[in-house]
């Protein structure tokens, strides 16, 4: 299992070495405009540094639902299929090494922005006076937010729980039109089409779901709901993998 983790991510590392380069060089150009104190600069590295975060976690795992498709449509990965390894663990390796790479790449941009916004107010003394005019602001407004580490986790969870429960219905939608529609012309676009219904279906669920009386317990089962879908969805897409699907 470990070996087939170890593949995935090899085929998915130039991806990573490019949001890497891009990222170093969206955090230079920050830093060059902290440093020199040009609002120019420094606004480009931080529109770099959250086009890196948000266009780069997302095409983690866009790439992984193409690298998939890819693997059971062309002869990229048909010794992968030959391997004594059952289509479990195959899709296992790929749905591990897609949510290792979620948290590892949403840690570094976490702990990168904690630290440039700390940098920031290290070095501009002009920025402490803007926050003190927001907080005054939103106190006459009388707008009270409060956010707790527990919740800002919880958050956090939520959202890769989310993103993995989408990964999971693509791996489905494409294991699906390989099996039923293999061959066909538009299979690219009933794959996508697939993934619309069961989105759809899965949204339709979750607004069956009662409300809760905190955000910690809506946040809670919100993350229950998606690792039972994704754990639901992993089996029946194994077993179709398994059972019906010709590589």
């Amino acid at each position: 299992m470990t070996k087939l983790i170890k593949y995935e991510f090899k085929k998915s590392m130039f991806t990573k070495y490019v949001l890497i380069v891009a990222t170093l060089v969206a955090q230079l150009v920050f830093m060059f405009g902290v440093l020199s104190e040009k609002d120019t600069s420094m606004t480009w590295g931080i529109v770099g540094l959250v086009l890196c975060a948000i266009v780069g976690t997302s095409f983690i795992g866009i790439e992984s639902i193409l690298t998939m498709h890819q693997d059971l449509n062309t002869k990229q990965s048909y010794m992968l299929f030959l391997t004594p390894r059952s289509t479990y663990q195959i899709l296992g390796a790929k749905v591990l090494q897609n949510g290792l790479s979620l948290l590892i790449v949403g840690a570094i941009f976490g702990i990168l922005a904690i630290a440039d916004f700390s940098f920031m107010v290290i070095k501009l003394d002009g920025l402490e006076e803007l926050l003190d005019f927001a907080q005054m602001m939103l106190k006459q407004i009388n707008m009270e937010i409060t956010i707790t580490r527990q919740e800002v986790f919880l958050g956090l969870f939520g959202a890769i729980s989310s993103w993995m429960n989408m990964i999971t219905n693509g791996y489905l939608a494409i294991v699906i039109s390989a099996t039923f529609f293999a061959g066909r012309k538009f299979s690219g676009l009933i794959s996508f089409l697939i993934y619309i219904v069961l989105v759809i279906a899965e949204g339709r669920i979750l607004s069956l779901l009662p409300e809760m009386a905190t955000v910690d317990a809506t946040l809670a089962l919100m993350i229950g709901v998606n690792v039972v879908m994704i754990i639901v969805i992993y089996f029946v897409t194994g077993w179709i993998m398994e059972k019906k699907l010709n590589v």
